[in-house]
């Protein structure tokens, strides 16, 4: 006869218990593990170039909006992903096409969405997010492109380039230089090379941490003026039945205020888009 086991409840959550901390002991393990990993990428000093690169707001060019040390064995692809602009996560645009029920395609660490930096007569395009070879519908590059092969006499064309195809210690690159980061359907940006020196040993050392932002531009938002609960995501101005001009309106309160039952407007204001400032 084979012998079993009676396990009372006392002795059930005893052994529970145990089951519980064995698999918390595993997880710290593995996250040591994990961590040990990150640093056992040590940067040897004077052996890595350091990139200081600077990015401007899109509606005010001479203001900074974040500032980074890159590698120059890193490429466009970690720059983008860690530049911040809340124009990848409003109005949709963190998702698949810009659909409400899109795939989510934009986090923090990564940023899918379509998107091309214009350096030296090229536009290095971001592919990680292209479904097939012949897929040009996320490469917001190709309209500009052809304007100017139809528009321009010129003999040397812009070319197109995948924006991981090089590293930073390959692009040909001029210090305070302006070029260009496009994203989300116009949002543009300047982008310039501050400095470019070798790794001291003062730098982040641990290659895992880069790009690292030195400098990172605070939002402000403001809540909706009608509720001043939710934030806002739209400004009006010219709107003499709210009382304030520009005025702030969530999406809850701008539509029942302006316009009536069958959607026409109540009375004539001008509206844009608010995103913070």
């Amino acid at each position: 006869m084979q012998a079993t086991e009676t396990i009372e409840p006392e002795d059930e959550n005893k052994h529970s218990a145990k089951k519980k901390k064995k698999k918390k002991e595993k997880s710290k393990k593995k996250k040591i593990a994990t961590e040990s990993m990150e640093e056992n990428h040590p940067l040897t000093i004077g052996q890595e170039l350091i990139f200081t690169i600077s990015i401007y707001q899109a509606n005010k060019p001479s203001k900074l909006l974040q500032e980074f040390q890159l590698l120059g064995s890193q490429n466009l692809t970690d720059l983008r992903d860690a530049l911040y602009c809340r124009m990848d996560f409003t109005a949709h645009g963190d998702r698949q096409g810009r659909q409400p029920e899109g795939q989510i395609i934009n986090t923090i660490r990564q940023k899918l969405s379509a998107s091309f930096f214009y350096i030296g007569n090229t536009f290095y395009v971001d592919e990680r997010n292209k479904m097939t070879d012949d897929d040009d519908d996320d490469d917001p590059s190709q309209s500009i492109r052809q304007w100017i092969v139809e528009r321009s006499t010129t003999t040397n064309p812009p070319e197109k380039k995948a924006m991981n195809c090089l590293s930073f210690s390959q692009l040909s690159l001029e210090l305070n230089h302006p070029y260009l980061f496009y994203h989300q359907q116009n949002c543009q940006h300047i982008v310039m090379i501050r400095d470019i020196r070798l790794l001291g040993a003062r730098d982040e050392l641990n290659r895992s941490r880069y790009p690292v932002t030195t400098y990172s531009w605070r939002y402000t938002r403001y809540k909706c003026t009608m509720c001043a609960v939710y934030p806002a995501v739209y400004v009006t101005t010219n709107d003499y039945l709210s009382g304030f001009s520009p005025c702030y309106f969530c999406d809850r309160c701008y539509g029942p205020f302006h316009f009536d039952s069958n959607g026409n407007p109540v009375s004539k204001f001008d509206v844009h888009p608010y995103h913070g400032s």
